[in-house]
């Protein structure tokens, strides 16, 4: 699929996201599929089904074995994607790793693990290249994409 079809199509799936409030969220979630069902009414958009997203935040320096508890924790909440921060392993002269790297490994099995999709920076080395690189994993732990 071109970037720009899944552009429009996932903003979709956005904009129905939008008409959910805070208030939906706050009451625990038991008013977002109400919402989400009343907007696709009004809309006259079928627009899919609910997907659960989360971002994961940290501050810097955390071992790999923390980050994974952020992200195990994630996946029992059943979430459908969950999302990591750029370099969330920093950036020096030891955080360089390829594609079978321990950070994309270790994702890789709590993909799996919780059947949920993890995007994932990393500092990639690929040659003689240095490259801030995102590697979304899929539901089976499989490199889906790197971008």
């Amino acid at each position: 699929m071109k970037r720009r079809t899944f552009l429009k199509k996932s903003m979709a799936g956005v904009g129905a996201l939008a008409a959910v409030t805070h208030a939906d969220f706050a009451a625990g979630g038991a008013n977002v599929t109400e919402a989400m069902t009343e907007q696709r009414r009004t809309s006259g958009d079928d627009v899919g089904r609910l997907v659960r997203v989360t971002s994961i935040s940290f501050p810097n320096g955390l071992s790999l074995e923390e980050i994974a508890a952020h992200v195990d924790k994630a996946g029992f909440a059943s979430v459908d994607v969950i999302a990591l921060p750029e370099l969330c392993r920093g950036q020096d002269d030891r955080s360089e790793e390829d594609l079978q790297g321990p950070t994309v490994t270790t994702m890789a099995a709590l993909a799996k693990k919780h059947k949920t999709y993890i995007v994932c920076p990393i500092d990639r080395r690929d040659k003689n290249l240095r490259l801030n690189t995102v590697v979304l994993l899929d539901r089976s732990g499989n490199v889906a994409c790197v971008y």
